[in-house]
């Protein structure tokens, strides 16, 4: 264990400018060797991990890609059945409001044709009453 003599010495004034004298030198390498082996295992172990994690991502990128042209061959397998599918509701329901539309038409032209007979049945009545009216006043006419 260093002496309090050692652990002051780190603390001393750096000299003046120019290079490290060759004890600091030594001194300094020696006290961060272990420190440096120490990383050393730990940059091994990091270049392993990250060698390891771009393995797993380019597996899991071609899986994906994989994944993805399997998707794509069932998606365009299926397409002419779901389009025809697709067309066959689309026809079913335009054929409902077809159907719905027509029925809706001929009710109303049921009620038109009733209301137009009525209105004619009162025409009718209304052109024999002037028809009569207008006999009966011709008629009158001869008598006097």
């Amino acid at each position: 264990m260093p002496g309090v003599r050692d652990l002051l010495e780190r603390f001393r004034p750096a000299g003046g400018p120019g290079a490290a004298t060759a004890h600091r030198r030594e001194a300094v390498a020696a006290e961060l060797e272990p420190i440096f082996a120490a990383l050393a295992r730990t940059e091994r172990e990091c270049d392993e991990l990250r060698d390891t994690a771009a393995s797993e991502a380019e597996q899991r990128g071609a899986d994906s890609a994989a994944r993805v042209r399997a998707v794509l061959s069932t998606a365009r397998a299926d397409a002419p059945a779901e389009r025809a599918r697709a067309a066959a509701r689309g026809w079913a329901a335009g054929t409902a409001d077809l159907d719905r539309i027509e029925a809706a038409g001929q009710s109303t032209a049921r009620d038109e044709q009733h209301l137009g007979g009525e209105q004619m049945q009162g025409q009718v009545a209304a052109v024999l009453a002037a028809v009569h009216a207008d006999l009966a006043s011709l008629g009158e006419g001869e008598s006097a």
